[in-house]
């Protein structure tokens, strides 16, 4: 071979390969496109799952009367929302957790609970008080003990009030960025 034969066959191999270089980084990329894809298909069905299952047990150990709101929702244009809530059950024994106040309560923050139902509440964060059965209101709680159950609030809660711990759950979808967001607030909390 002469020298220019080979320095023209060195070039034509070096174009060769800088096109299959190239072919190889598409290639890898595609695939990662891809992949990222698939992770998000997944990760939204995993999330209508998760929603669907909460949508079914919407309203579950709460009252079946009042004006409880088990379902509600916003369409606000650029901000949608839905919030959930249901009843709270004993992972030990799977019972709706719920308590009756055992005495009058007025002017106060603290329940008094039959001995034992307080500690029900051990972990709650939220509950619903309804002192007639057909209307109520959501509190925080704020401590508990073997017999009572102290709120963020004071109210005037007759005896036989119904105590009911929630799980609630506020999905938000936020299309006013680039692209869509979803966010959860759990129980009152920050999304």
């Amino acid at each position: 071979f002469s020298l220019i034969e080979l320095l023209v066959s060195m070039f034509i191999a070096s174009l060769m390969l800088t096109m299959m270089t190239g072919f190889f980084r598409n290639t890898v990329a595609t695939r990662d496109n891809m992949n990222l894809q698939t992770e998000t298909q997944q990760g939204l069905r995993a999330l209508f799952e998760m929603v669907s299952q909460e949508l079914r047990q919407a309203g579950a150990c709460l009252p079946k009367t009042g004006q409880f709101i088990t379902l509600a929702g916003s369409d606000g244009g650029d901000q949608d929302s839905l919030t959930l809530r249901i009843g709270q059950t004993n992972p030990d024994t799977l019972v709706c957790i719920k308590a009756g106040t055992s005495a009058e309560a007025l002017g106060s923050a603290t329940l008094p609970l039959t001995d034992g139902d307080g500690d029900l509440f051990d972990g709650v964060t939220l509950v619903y008080v309804t002192p007639d059965g057909a209307t109520g209101d959501f509190y925080q709680v704020v401590a508990t003990s073997s017999n009572s159950i102290t709120l963020d609030e004071t109210g005037d809660f007759p005896a036989g009030t119904g105590v009911y711990a929630i799980d609630e759950r506020s999905y938000a979808v936020d299309t006013s960025g680039e692209s869509p967001m979803l966010t959860v607030a759990i129980d009152g909390g920050s999304a």
